[in-house]
């Protein structure tokens, strides 16, 4: 009985890195060179909350920008992302609340008197994975 559970289990180990699924990201129109950006990937629950499943925050560089998100569970996922210009680790506001520094949503979602909607932001990612393309505004 405890060899059956044994294999079960590594079975089971397996099976769920099979299914883990991997986000690529490439953050498109950095004009500035300084500072960092920061990504953050949400499911639908964190979405409104600001409560991601994973995140990072990455260097500017003349290559390019780029992140990849690992191991996680198809499904549908969302991306918000900012570049901290001037290295305060948050993204500054303007009058009305407006972004004052360059940022941007999964799918180019447009913005319109708020950050989008989960419907307008949401990707699928499969067994195979996903890939978006982020522009800065």
């Amino acid at each position: 009985m405890k060899r059956l559970l044994a294999v079960a289990a590594v079975f089971t180990a397996l099976t769920g890195q099979a299914m883990a699924a991997p986000v690529e990201v490439e953050v498109a129109n950095v004009q500035s060179s300084t500072g960092k950006v920061y990504l953050a990937l949400f499911d639908q629950a964190g979405w409104d909350a600001y409560e991601p499943v994973a995140a990072t925050v990455l260097p500017v560089s003349a290559d390019g920008v780029s992140a990849s998100f690992e191991g996680l569970a198809p499904g549908q996922y969302a991306i918000r992302i900012f570049q901290d210009v001037n290295g305060n680790g948050e993204l500054d506001l303007g009058q009305y609340r407006i972004p004052v520094e360059p940022y941007g949503f999964s799918n180019d979602a447009p913005v319109v008197m708020a950050p989008p909607s989960w419907k307008n932001a949401a990707f699928e990612v499969t067994g195979d994975g996903a890939r978006q393309r982020i522009t800065l505004r």
